[in-house]
């Protein structure tokens, strides 16, 4: 009797693994390729489909500070790069009053390489809706997104506000953690109709009460950024931003091929281009003399929210009032020396920092994908900034 129930239960669980490899072929095909692939950034298994970001005709070189007069001393430098190497980054740049004091790559990368962001991208979609306020095809953050979203527009959900979804208080689900296969998390990130599969999502608690890191909030941004611009999203970002920074070419990932970009994740870019994003927030928005973003809502996107002293509008702030919740990637063994510091932030301690008050843009890359996914559970959140301070010549704020 125990045989037969011991083979029944397995025909079922072979039974049921066919089906749902049979089912879902594309997720089944990206799930392997995250338990394969070599941890470098640009992996073609499951970033199967993108679309490119066109970048300026031709790059804009970045300032370099002269030799022999970086305004960041070689002792402080040497301590990041130090720092960068142990755990095993990618890549590594700093910039002082715009010019590049540090640019350090791991001897396998180049500036030319492309490394995926994880969840700076999240950033970039409150970049973006800030535009579309200025350009008039947004009204309001406080309109619903059922104005934009049509599947949402005679349900609950649909009364969520683009600002809930900024200051990520949604209220919505929140994913399940973890590798497993048949969770919510893999199941909707590896979806050939990221769409469907964020709109699926229900809401479990009323919008605008708390902060709830949630990837649904950034892609629901996206989804409204695409149905309020009629552009294709890699379109509108690089004639927002990539072409008026001079950026090379970058890739957005995408659910199908023409479908969906993911605006949770998975921007790929090269370290400079990140470093003169952050550049021009810590300019206000202000590039070659011309206003490429409105400076007013820089400083909004940087202010905290109701809910914690760590989040804006998509986009991290360093915070002495408290410890920040979140554990992995964020802790730190000292308050920041620039409090006024705000950072893009993606798993894998992926960082853009800015920090107004020294005039300073600090960029790290480094794995976040592989067999074993880099957790950097030791990362010191406040470290690389503060040792540029630390190291700044003759430098007050």
């Amino acid at each position: 009797m125990i045989k037969k129930v011991v083979l029944a239960t397995v025909l079922a669980t072979v039974a049921f693994l066919a089906w749902d490899f049979y089912s879902a072929p594309v997720f089944w095909k990206r799930m392997a390729a995250t338990f394969s692939a070599s941890g470098k950034g640009a992996y073609s298994e499951v970033f199967d489909n993108r679309e490119v970001v066109r970048g300026a005709p031709e790059e804009r070189d970045l300032p370099v500070a002269p030799s022999g007069l970086a305004s960041i001393s070689g002792d402080a430098l040497a301590d990041m790069v130090e720092y960068a190497a142990y755990f095993d980054s990618f890549s590594l740049l700093v910039l002082h009053r715009g010019q590049v004091q540090l640019e350090w790559y791991r001897d396998d990368y180049s500036a030319a390489s492309l490394t995926q962001s994880q969840s700076m991208h999240k950033s970039i979609q409150a970049l973006l809706i800030g535009q579309a306020l200025a350009e008039g095809l947004i009204a309001s953050i406080d309109d619903p997104v059922g104005k934009y979203l049509s599947e949402w527009r005679d349900d609950p959900r649909g009364d969520i506000t683009i600002n809930e979804l900024l200051q990520m208080s949604s209220g919505l689900e929140s994913f399940s953690g973890g590798f497993n296969p048949w969770g919510d998390a893999f199941r909707w990130l590896y979806a050939d109709d990221t769409r469907a599969a964020t709109l699926a999502f229900g809401q479990s608690g009323a919008a605008g009460e708390q902060f709830d890191y949630n990837d649904l909030n950034a892609q629901l941004l996206g989804l409204v950024l695409s149905e309020a611009t009629g552009e294709r999203y890699a379109d509108y970002l690089s004639r927002v931003l990539w072409q008026p920074l001079g950026n090379s070419d970058a890739q957005v990932w995408l659910d199908r091929p023409g479908g969906e970009a993911m605006h949770a994740c998975c921007l790929l870019a090269t370290t400079r281009d990140w470093a003169r994003l952050g550049q021009l927030l810590l300019q206000e928005g202000q590039w070659d003399g011309e206003a490429v973003l409105d400076a007013q809502w820089i400083q909004r996107a940087a202010t905290p929210s109701p809910h914690t002293p760590h989040y804006g509008f998509q986009i991290w702030l360093a915070s002495n009032v408290q410890a920040n919740p979140r554990k992995t990637g964020y802790q730190r063994k000292a308050d920041w020396l620039d409090p006024a510091t705000f950072y893009f932030s993606g798993y894998g301690a992926q960082r853009v920092y800015v920090s107004p008050n020294y005039d300073l843009v600090i960029v790290r890359t480094g794995p976040a994908a592989g067999y074993f996914p880099k957790i950097i559970e030791e990362w010191d959140n406040s470290f690389l900034v503060n040792r540029a301070i630390q190291g700044l010549q003759q430098e007050s704020p």
